[in-house]
C-alpha cells in the first residue's frame, strides 16, 4: 500500500541497545539473560506528503525500552534517514504508539532497551 513504511523486527533488526555497567541494572539488556520483548502490535509510521513528493526511501533505526507494562515512552533516533521532512518523526511517533510482551528475567517482567529498524519504502 503506497505510504506505508515496513517495520523490520527481527533477530537482525531488534538488538539490544544498552550500553555500560549500570550496577543497579534498572534497564535490561539481550546480555543479561533476559527473554527479549515481543512486539504485539506494531504501528506503521505513514510516509508525510513532503517525504513521498521528495521520493525518500530507506530505514530510521530507533533506541527505546519496552517497560514491564508492554509500554514505549522514550524514543531517540540512532540513525536518523530525514529530518527534513518529517519520516524520522513519524518511525518515533510510530514506535511510541506500538505494544510489546515484556522481556522477562527470572520470570518477572522487567524493562529492556532494544533497536527497531522501521523502513520507508516506495512502491
Amino acid at each position: 500500500q503506497k505510504g506505508l513504511a515496513a517495520i523490520a523486527l527481527g533477530h537482525l533488526a531488534v538488538r539490544s541497545a544498552m550500553a555500560g555497567g549500570d550496577q543497579d541494572r534498572s534497564v535490561y539488556r539481550k546480555e543479561d539473560g533476559v527473554t527479549m520483548p515481543e512486539a504485539i502490535r506494531l504501528v506503521k509510521p505513514l510516509y508525510t506528503p513532503e517525504a513521498l513528493q521528495a521520493r525518500i526511501q530507506g530505514r530510521v533505526i530507533l533506541k527505546t525500552v519496552v517497560w514491564p507494562d508492554g509500554s514505549v515512552k522514550d524514543v531517540e533516533v540512532v540513525e536518523s534517514l530525514d529530518t527534513e521532512y518529517g519520516l524520522d518523526n513519524q518511525a518515533t511517533s510510530a514506535l511510541k504508539q506500538s505494544e510489546f510482551k515484556p522481556g522477562l528475567w527470572m520470570g518477572a517482567a522487567v524493562p529492556v532497551q532494544i533497536e527497531v529498524e522501521m523502513r520507508f519504502t516506495l512502491k
